[in-house]
């Protein structure tokens, strides 16, 4: 099951892992002006950690938002440097420089969805969080929609 295959046709793979019969996939999809971040694993690892063969996790990130996703991503993959700065009018440009930096931090060896969940959590980057399983599903609403 490839993750794109089960998203939508403007899905974009991010990351693609295999090691030991544990398939981890990351894929970005923009809904409007929003990002969704999805990531799928599947195996022996998965199993222990869920109690299930598979697990999907999925971060919702609102375009106001995209700039400090993208300024956190920044600051992970070049922390000595200037942070690249989201100044884009169109969209589809926004979704680009976003998916280019998740691509460039899924590179890197060892980094993992739950990483990306930790970076944006200590940068205050608001989000909601879903993750669907065989067991069912969990959702999280973004912070600000909590009263917080």
């Amino acid at each position: 099951m490839e993750l794109t295959n089960i998203l939508d046709a403007r899905a974009r793979a991010i990351a693609h892992h295999e090691h030991d019969d544990e398939v981890r996939e990351v894929a970005a999809v923009r809904r409007g002006d929003t990002l969704l971040v999805y990531a799928r694993t599947e195996g022996p690892l998965t199993r222990e950690a869920y109690g299930c063969p598979w697990h999907i996790g999925c971060v919702q990130v609102a375009g106001p938002h995209h700039a400090a996703l993208l300024d956190a991503c920044a600051a992970r993959t070049n922390p000595l440097g200037n942070p690249r700065r989201f100044r884009h009018a169109d969209a589809s440009t926004a979704f680009e420089a976003l998916v280019g930096a998740l691509e460039e931090l899924f590179s890197e060896d060892g980094f993992h969805f739950s990483d990306l969940l930790d970076l944006m959590d200590a940068r205050d980057v608001p989000y909601a969080y879903r993750a669907f399983d065989t067991y069912g599903a969990l959702f999280r609403p973004e912070a600000a929609s909590l009263g917080a």
